[in-house]
């Protein structure tokens, strides 16, 4: 599981580096609108459309997905917790959230995510600047 979780966030990272690459390359394609207004477009509409898709085809329960037979949908039943959500039972339990917050593998995981974004964003928001005061003006220099 932990090597699962590894390579799941060294491709976020990865595709946050490589997606610079492509966010300068968009920035200075100009033609009929400027650049940074084609990198709002191009970034946009595939998270507009997939928003649309998830919203009318991506099924709130295992019961109401019209892609599983019914012996699929009780297989998926069956592994569920009984505490899971579920298409009869709509409540919210305070007893499950204070469990939540005395667990230490919650906190644990915070710890990493937080650790991971600082890390992540934090260089990809400070290195520009410290590439800049190395002396490099422009991307040619």
């Amino acid at each position: 599981m932990a090597r699962r979780v590894a390579v799941f966030y060294s491709f976020g990272q990865l595709s946050g580096f490589l997606g610079g690459f492509l966010a300068f390359a968009i920035s200075h394609a100009d033609g009929r609108l400027a650049g940074w207004r084609w990198l709002f477009i191009m970034d946009g509409i595939p998270a507009v459309l997939m928003g649309i898709v998830t919203f009318f085809f991506l099924p709130d329960y295992p019961q109401t997905a019209k892609f599983l037979n019914d012996d699929e949908k009780s297989a998926i039943l069956g592994l569920l917790t009984e505490h899971s959500p579920s298409k009869e039972a709509k409540t919210w339990d305070w007893k499950q959230v204070v469990a939540l917050v005395k667990n230490p593998s919650f906190w644990s995981w915070n710890l990493v995510s937080f650790f991971h974004a600082v890390g992540g964003f934090g260089l990809s928001f400070a290195l520009p600047t410290v590439i800049f005061e190395l002396g490099f003006m422009t991307p040619v220099q």
